[in-house]
């Protein structure tokens, strides 16, 4: 069967462990390899996540039937430096990644309509093969797990997810659910501000640390406690009044070499 080179580059995606373009042979008598244009519904079967592959790529169940291996799974920009810019040396992710899980729906393309050329567009939470054993995990996605169809939700697997709400508890409210720890990491500065109350709340203990200073302090600036590691000190400054009370039977211990008190 004759072959005709073609001088233009694309994804060999059946390639395996494989991120590179490369010049491919083009059949020019196979027509459906040339003009396999429908788009068509498939299921993610399995994952080739890395770093086994080059790239995290897929195994699909295609709706009319057979596999297809080694599919790339869209995500961000994977390729950039901190300055937004291609970088050989990539140091961050610009775009949302969403790790493949088996039974994902997905619309499947083809690149110039050659089906060795997979390409998938979208994503649907939906069954790609009917079963009617998995029929109810596909029925409510939404309100069955406490959301509400115009929130906007961020989710994973395990449970832990970040919504912005649409109506309840109140319109724009965001809600933030771990499972496990919650790590927030700032090399610079975190603000929290809040024009009603902030609330925080333990069930065991509750550690605050600071290398120079903590400092409690009211908006206005008349009471201040300040706990000062550098200089091994504690300082209270109030506008009125300072109460230190101990219920029946406690104590109010003060151990110094030296106490000083003035008026």
């Amino acid at each position: 069967m004759p072959y005709r080179e073609g001088q233009w580059k694309r994804k060999v995606f059946n390639s395996g462990p494989d991120s590179a373009l490369r010049t491919k042979q083009r059949n020019v008598n196979n027509s459906y390899v040339r003009g396999n244009y429908e788009i068509q519904i498939a299921e993610v079967y399995g994952t080739h996540p890395e770093p086994t592959m080059a790239n995290t790529l897929v195994e699909l169940a295609m709706s009319k039937g057979g596999h297809v291996k080694f599919v790339p799974w869209p995500g961000p920009n994977m390729a950039c430096g901190t300055d937004g810019k291609k970088s050989g040396s990539a140091t961050a992710i610009h775009g949302l990644y969403e790790g493949p899980t088996p039974g994902w729906q997905v619309a499947v393309a083809f690149i110039d309509g050659d089906m060795f050329n997979p390409c998938i567009i979208e994503k649907y939470p939906y069954q790609a093969k009917p079963s009617r054993d998995a029929k109810s995990a596909y029925m409510l996605p939404l309100t069955s797990k406490n959301h509400q169809t115009g929130d906007v939700v961020l989710g994973h697997y395990s449970g832990s997810y970040i919504a912005f709400r649409d109506r309840t508890p109140l319109p724009g409210a965001v809600d933030l659910y771990t499972q496990t720890d919650l790590k927030v990491e700032s090399k610079t500065k975190i603000d929290v501000t809040a024009v009603s109350d902030i609330t925080l709340d333990a069930t065991a203990n509750f550690v605050i640390k600071a290398g120079t200073s903590i400092k409690i302090q009211d908006t206005a600036g008349v009471f201040l406690v300040e706990i000062n590691p550098g200089s091994n000190k504690i300082d209270i400054t109030s506008g009125l009044n300072v109460n230190i009370n101990s219920g029946p039977g406690g104590q109010v211990n003060i151990n110094n070499g030296n106490f000083v008190v003035r008026t």
